[in-house]
């Protein structure tokens, strides 16, 4: 395993201990303390337009700089747009996310691991 690809609803579960998901997430993060981690740049955008919409401006500017401030390696995605756009064209479920996406070729394509909640992604590709 090459790191830990962070997904945006693992983040925000760890962001804001009134989540769901919050336990679970607090888990994930000690099991990955000493592993490397990374984080798609429109992750990054989608986490922002996620915490602003549940939980206020203000608290999104603050959680995207102190990601930004993190030791995490930030991806661009340039490269893969191609295959991220064709993995989106070949989904048939209502609500398919690109970013879901783009994660899921990005873990592929680097060899990552995904801390996610999200049962888009194979089970071997979770942590």
């Amino acid at each position: 395993m090459h790191g830990i690809l962070l997904d945006a609803d693992y983040v925000i579960a760890l962001a804001f201990d009134n989540e769901s998901t919050y336990p679970k997430a607090l888990k994930i993060s000690r099991d990955i303390k000493n592993i490397p981690q990374a984080i798609l740049i429109p992750v990054l955008y989608e986490i922002a337009t996620v915490t602003s919409r549940k939980f206020g401006h203000d608290l999104a500017c603050r959680l995207t700089k102190s990601i930004c401030e993190l030791d995490i390696e930030r991806i661009a995605v340039d490269n893969l747009e191609t295959k991220i756009l064709e993995l989106f064209y070949s989904q048939r479920k209502k609500s398919t996310s690109m970013f879901d996406c783009a994660n899921l070729v990005a873990a592929k394509h680097y060899g990552f691991k995904i801390a996610s909640f999200d049962n888009f992604y194979p089970k071997d590709i979770l942590l």
